[in-house]
């Protein structure tokens, strides 16, 4: 879209409702905006290659979109959700090839069919939650696919879904309060499912009433003051595999 275009679409409440833009950055140019409710995604003319950013604050908005809320496709991007909702029959938020970008997110809810945040092959990633509730009627609350290393750091929230609460690959997630919840009936389902890397939890409660803790397949976890609730009476509590587990004092697990 050219400058004048957007202008006139950001500044009328009514072409906006229901409709999703896409944001379309040229080489070495740089979009910036602050939207209202509405399904927003961000594209390249070569997806994830450096010379392209997208920035996007969302706050104090909803949003309510029959596909995607947010569709991030661009590295080296900033994007800052603050006080929002986002209600998706798809994906809340999808990350794809956004390489070292980053993205904080303070006090969101997110309700979604499918995945409430999914990841794929975006390396050097920093998120940073400080507050979300993330639901995901029939998938995961966040899934983190790629086969490269992403940081995520989680101060509190809650995090429910239908398959695992969070599934992650590759990534070092530092979460010190908050709860992940499964509502699977399945033992080989998991309120945590995390393959390799550094997990550090402190004051989380995980909760599995009819499936399982926590999977870490290699890497290393290390878990204190926290709760596990997994209470079919085959579920594992933690279910190590090939991996470096690390209980300390204040960590209750009931199975």
């Amino acid at each position: 879209y050219l400058k004048n275009d957007l202008e006139k679409l950001f500044h009328s409440k009514n072409v906006l409702d229901n409709k999703i833009v896409e944001a379309i950055c040229g080489e070495d140019a740089k979009f910036t905006a602050e939207l209202r409710g509405l399904g927003i995604t961000s594209s390249t003319s070569e997806e994830g290659t450096a010379k392209k950013t997208f920035e996007l604050k969302y706050e104090n908005s909803t949003m309510t979109v029959g596909d995607t809320g947010i569709n991030m496709r661009v590295a080296n991007s900033k994007v800052d959700i603050i006080s929002g909702t986002i209600n998706s029959s798809n994906i809340g938020i999808y990350i794809y090839r956004s390489a070292n970008s980053k993205i904080n997110i303070k006090d969101v809810t997110i309700n979604s069919t499918n995945q409430g945040l999914y990841e794929y092959d975006s390396s050097g990633l920093n998120i940073t939650i400080d507050y979300a509730e993330i639901i995901s009627t029939n998938s995961n609350a966040m899934q983190f696919d790629s086969y490269s290393g992403k940081t995520m750091t989680i101060r509190d929230g809650k995090f429910k879904g239908a398959d695992y609460g969070l599934k992650l690959r590759y990534i070092n997630l530092t979460m010190t309060g908050g709860t992940i919840e499964t509502t699977n009936t399945s033992r080989d389902r998991y309120a945590l499912y995390v393959y390799d890397y550094t997990t550090n939890l402190s004051n989380v409660k995980l909760i599995s009433n009819n499936a399982s803790g926590i999977f870490q397949e290699y890497g290393t976890l290390n878990i204190s003051k926290s709760d596990i609730s997994a209470n079919n009476t085959s579920s594992y509590g933690i279910h190590n595999y090939y991996a470096t587990t690390n209980v300390y004092e204040g960590t209750n697990i009931t199975t």
